[in-house]
């Protein structure tokens, strides 16, 4: 009886242990004019957020860390601040800016990402890079929705030197197999101009991926920040 009931307050332990450890990647609304896109390696702690405002035309880009509930994070020239605090669907904590001024920010999430339902973690996932090295990125995040086939969310930006972006965009569309399920592509369109959005995965994944919108270019493979 009494191994028993160790072994029950072990399972317990590491149940509360993963749910605690439950990833905070996904689209959270904002008490401010952003949404706010938090994405997160599990595996190493490290958190990467986007600021997005909610006409989709600029954006503000966090990098930090996670530890329990708490997630710190700076701006690329660290001159600014973001610290939230997670309690299960919802959040706060305070926007610290450049000029000194803090801002009480708050909010829910809305789109959670798909690897924390328990699917198999989505491989496109995570952040990618044009294949010249400037500094034009792709954000992928695979959400779990209503959509009989879910629902992938896609931020195209323009990154400046301080985190601030510019030309950002943002899509929502599915991964599809055409003809054969090796074969993966991103079909979608543009929340900002309805315009048709496509990135050709190739068979295997093998190769780079080929995005194709107004204009076309190849991403580096392979992505510069996975999800976990």
């Amino acid at each position: 009886m009494r191994a028993l009931r160790t072994i029950i307050i072990l399972a317990l332990a590491l149940f509360s242990a993963f749910a605690s450890a439950n990833s905070s990647s996904g689209i959270w609304t904002s008490n401010t004019d952003y949404y706010l896109v938090l994405m997160e390696k599990s595996s190493t702690t490290a958190v990467v957020a986007l600021a997005i405002s909610h006409d989709y035309q600029s954006g503000l880009v966090f990098t930090g860390v996670r530890a329990s509930d708490t997630i710190t994070l700076k701006t690329l020239d660290g001159k600014s601040s973001l610290d939230v605090n997670l309690n299960g669907s919802s959040y706060n904590g305070t926007y610290a800016s450049v000029d000194g001024s803090n801002l009480a920010i708050s909010g829910q999430k809305w789109l959670d990402w798909s690897g924390n339902q328990g699917y198999s973690l989505p491989l496109y996932d995570g952040i990618w890079q044009k294949i010249d090295g400037s500094t034009r990125y792709l954000v992928i995040i695979s959400t779990d929705s209503n959509s009989p086939n879910g629902s992938v969310v896609l931020v195209d930006l323009q990154l400046g030197a301080s985190g601030l972006t510019t030309n950002v965009d943002v899509s929502i569309g599915v991964i599809i197999s055409p003809g054969t399920p090796a074969y993966r592509i991103f079909a979608g369109s543009s929340l900002v101009n309805g315009k048709s959005v496509y990135i050709d995965f190739g068979i295997l994944d093998y190769g780079n991926p080929m995005y194709s919108s107004t204009e076309s270019f190849y991403l580096a493979r392979p992505q510069i920040f996975s999800l976990d």
